[in-house]
Parts: C-alpha cells; sequence; structure tokens
C-alpha cells in the first residue's frame, strides 16, 4: 500500500517538474525520468524522523488543475533504521541520568548526580538538539520555495 502526498503550484508542468527534480536533488536524492502512464519520474530521496533514517522510493506525476498543476509523489512503503552512534550516545546517558532521579531515593547515588548531569547535557547537545523530521510532505515545501525563488 502506497502513501500519496499532492500540491498545487502555480506554473508550467515544466517549470514544475524542473523544481521537483531540483529538490530532490538538493536533498540528495536520485531523479529517474519514466514518461509511462502519466509518470513523470520516479524518485530517491533520504527521509529522517528523529532517530529514524531511510531512503524513500516514490513516483512523481504531474495533473492540470484550474488552479495551476498538481504535483503527487506516490510513496512505496518505507523501511526505518535507527541512527546507531545517535542511541549510542544516548543510552548511556540515560542510564546516567537515572541516577540524578534515583538519588533521593538511594543516597548512595549522589556521588553519580554530577556525572549523571553532564552526560545529559552532553547528549542534548549532541543529538537531541539536531534531530529533524524531513519527509515528502517537507520536499514538496523544498518544491514550493524553489518556484517562489526562481519567479
Amino acid at each position: 500500500m502506497s502513501e500519496t502526498r499532492s500540491r498545487i503550484y502555480e506554473g508550467s508542468r515544466e517549470e514544475v517538474l524542473g523544481a521537483a527534480r531540483e529538490a530532490v536533488e538538493l536533498w540528495g536524492g536520485e531523479w529517474t525520468e519514466t514518461e509511462t502512464e502519466n509518470v513523470a519520474a520516479e524518485v530517491r530521496f533520504p527521509v529522517q524522523a528523529g532517530l529514524r533514517h531511510s531512503v524513500a522510493r516514490a513516483r512523481i506525476r504531474s495533473e492540470r488543475e484550474p488552479a495551476g498543476i498538481r504535483l503527487v509523489l506516490e510513496l512505496d512503503p518505507l523501511s526505518w533504521h535507527l541512527h546507531g552512534p545517535a542511541v549510542a550516545v544516548l543510552l548511556p546517558a540515560a542510564l546516567a541520568a537515572l541516577a540524578v532521579v534515583l538519588w533521593p531515593f538511594f543516597p548512595a547515588l549522589g556521588a553519580l548526580v554530577p556525572l549523571g548531569l553532564v552526560t545529559a547535557l552532553g547528549a542534548w547537545f549532541l543529538v537531541l538538539t539536531r534531530l529533524q523530521n524531513r519527509g515528502a510532505s517537507e520536499l514538496l515545501e523544498t518544491v514550493e520555495g524553489i518556484l517562489r525563488t526562481s519567479s
């Protein structure tokens, strides 16, 4: 079962597809032209959802609408993977931060409280502040931005 995202853009079909191609390449993806069954191209581009990442495969087609050109993105199901280095930083930090939470109940853990605070803050600055969500909707927003700057 595939997921579909679409958005209507002003401009000609060539301008919209050109902006879509530029957006896919800007994201580090691949664009393969395929003028079959009203499909303009098959694309692959990286996606992220927090600690998970994947490579999306989709078909792009354009449809003429009264308001402009509708760009339709038909996504294949994704196979998500965890970002290993980020998890490797977060797990020890979570264990050390547990000492901060349990310290009032177990006074012997009091010596680990500074370590827990430092590792929790370190994990925050190394991993959690850099998390991103990039998917099909954000790709379509990038297409819109490219069209806006080119006109």
